[in-house]
């Protein structure tokens, strides 16, 4: 993403449909599972359980979920640009067509 501003749009986004599809619910579940203490350390689910504890409001754990996003997705664009071999597509600028074909290109190249 060469604008972050649409990257983060696009997140805040995701977090907000998580939220509506579930994801408190799905928190719930993991929680009352035995195996599930690995999962509740994941974005999303730990600032849940951190609202079911009162730690801290609904609302302040979606915002947070939010920025833990953004900061993970940061991480991983600064992670990803460093590999040379990684090919990027802007999927505003091109079709699912487009990349098809670039990446049977590629492939026949090599």
């Amino acid at each position: 993403y060469t604008d972050r501003a649409i990257l983060y749009d696009r997140i805040n986004r995701r977090v907000d449909q998580m939220l509506h599809m579930g994801l408190v619910e799905e928190a719930k579940q993991v929680l009352s599972e035995q195996d599930g203490k690995t999962a509740l350390q994941a974005i999303g689910y730990k600032e849940i359980i951190d609202a079911f504890n009162g730690v801290m409001s609904m609302d302040e754990a979606r915002e947070l979920i939010k920025m833990r996003s953004r900061r993970y997705a940061k991480r991983q664009l600064s992670w990803f640009k460093r590999d040379d071999r990684i090919v990027w597509y802007d999927m505003d600028e091109c079709t699912i067509d487009e990349v098809v074909e670039d990446i049977l290109h590629r492939i026949e190249a090599a």
